[in-house]
């Protein structure tokens, strides 16, 4: 189908891609990083340091976009606040996507210099991101004002 006399779906050439394509292709390579990962346990080759270093990167590119994504029923901190209020939504979203780009950075970092023990740094940061995101997002719409 032609959009725009272009034959090809996708943004113009020139142009950065959406921010729908930047989070469909991090997930696509989070998820292909745990194939990976799966198979190399099958195979006796496992590494522990696989998986929190392609977690941490998926982690950063995805935070990287989350401040810009709209308010959505599929992506992103839906609790009632954000949903109701869009200045909620984006302050959060920001806020979040500060907290999910430093938490990856810092797994991956840990991924590469910390050894065996980065695995289990995994559920830590991933706790620390929900528990922070939620706590702005509730701190925020109850004082009526969005943090700086």
């Amino acid at each position: 189908m032609k959009r725009g006399g272009r034959s090809t779906p996708g943004p113009a050439p020139g142009k950065p891609p959406t921010t729908q394509r930047v989070v469909r292709r991090a997930l696509v390579a989070l998820f292909l990083i745990l194939h990976l990962v799966v198979l190399s346990v099958s195979l006796g080759l496992a590494s522990r340091r696989v998986l929190p270093l392609g977690f941490g990167l998926s982690l950063a590119v995805l935070g990287n976009v989350l401040g810009l994504v709209r308010p959505n029923l599929y992506l992103g901190t839906r609790l009632p606040p954000t949903m109701r209020e869009p200045a909620v939504w984006r302050r959060t979203h920001r806020a979040t996507g500060y907290l999910m780009t430093g938490t990856g950075v810092l797994m991956a970092l840990v991924a590469i210099i910390g050894g065996d023990w980065a695995f289990f740094g995994l559920p830590i940061g991933v706790l620390v991101m929900v528990l922070g995101s939620v706590g702005y997002a509730v701190l925020a719409s109850r004082t009526g004002r969005m943090l700086r």
